[in-house]
């Protein structure tokens, strides 16, 4: 796994990679396990780098390999544990 955020990034919104897959397919996997992240903005082009992340790491293999998840003040330890299990588990299941 990547963290694509920079250290001067909000610290309640990250972006991710994971090397060799894709950031809309791990989007759609965690979504069928209830958990919803973003690939790119709502107006972006399908199968387009972010241009966002782009900017940050000038690779365009994990500008496409990215995705975020958003944090709130109301996100719980119990929600975070269940993130990372189901993180796990998807990144286990899409690198098979």
């Amino acid at each position: 796994m990547t963290i694509h955020s920079p250290r001067s990034a909000v610290p309640h919104i990250l972006n991710l990679g994971v090397s060799g897959i894709r950031g809309a397919a791990f989007r759609d996997a965690l979504a069928e396990r209830g958990v919803c992240v973003s690939v790119k903005s709502a107006c972006s082009v399908e199968n387009t780098p972010s241009r966002a992340v782009y900017a940050v790491t000038r690779n365009r293999r994990q500008a496409l390999e990215s995705w975020r998840v958003s944090l709130s003040h109301r996100t719980t330890m119990e929600e975070l544990d269940e993130f990372i299990r189901i993180f796990d588990e998807v990144r286990e299941w899409l690198t098979k």
